[in-house]
This record gives C-alpha cells, sequence and structure tokens, in this order.
C-alpha cells in the first residue's frame, strides 16, 4: 500500500469511527426518549405514558364523583323547595286564620 493509499485509509477510518461515534449517541438519546415515554422495565415506571394515563383515570374519577355530588345537591334543593313551599304555605293559612280569629273577636 502506497504512502497515499494509507493517509486516505486512516482519513476513511477516523471517518468511520467519527460516525460510529455519532451513531452510538444518537442510539443512547434514542433509548432515553424511548424510557422516559415508555418505561423501563427495570424500574417498572411506566414512563410519561403511563402517567398520563393514570391522570386522565383520576380525572375521570374525579368528574364521576363530582358528577355524584351535583345530583344530591340538586335532590337536595328540590326537597328543601318543596319544604319552604309548603312552610309559606301553611304559615299564610296560619296568618289568615288569626286574622278572621282576631278581626272577628276583637
Amino acid at each position: 500500500m502506497t504512502e497515499n493509499q494509507q493517509i486516505e485509509f486512516n482519513k476513511l477510518k477516523t471517518e468511520v469511527e467519527n460516525s460510529a461515534k455519532l451513531l452510538t449517541d444518537v442510539h443512547q438519546k434514542t433509548e432515553r426518549i424511548f424510557y422516559a415515554l415508555i418505561g423501563n422495565d427495570l424500574s417498572q415506571d411506566g414512563g410519561l405514558v403511563k402517567q398520563i394515563k393514570d391522570m386522565k383515570t383520576r380525572q375521570e374519577l374525579f368528574e364521576n364523583e363530582m358528577s355524584l355530588r351535583v345530583e344530591k345537591l340538586e335532590k337536595a334543593f328540590v326537597r328543601w323547595k318543596g319544604i319552604a313551599f309548603g312552610l309559606l304555605i301553611s304559615g299564610g293559612v296560619i296568618g289568615y286564620l288569626l286574622n278572621i280569629i282576631v278581626t272577628k273577636y276583637l
């Protein structure tokens, strides 16, 4: 092999080594992104995807709980509204009767 060929070979070898280092670096970064999103089998954390699913489940449970509480409040409001209306009418009737008694006997 001539000296020029040797120099050219060394240049190519260096480029291949640099490319291999870059490829290894990209691979490691891709793995980190994958583990952050999907999770790692060793840590069993589930990554961001699992956290988002868990948050969505908690949100659905919260919404269901709030829906039940609103329904209870609505039922209580209707019941108390009926009681208040009944008391108002009863008070009116009692007031009317007292008015008759007072005007008749006084």
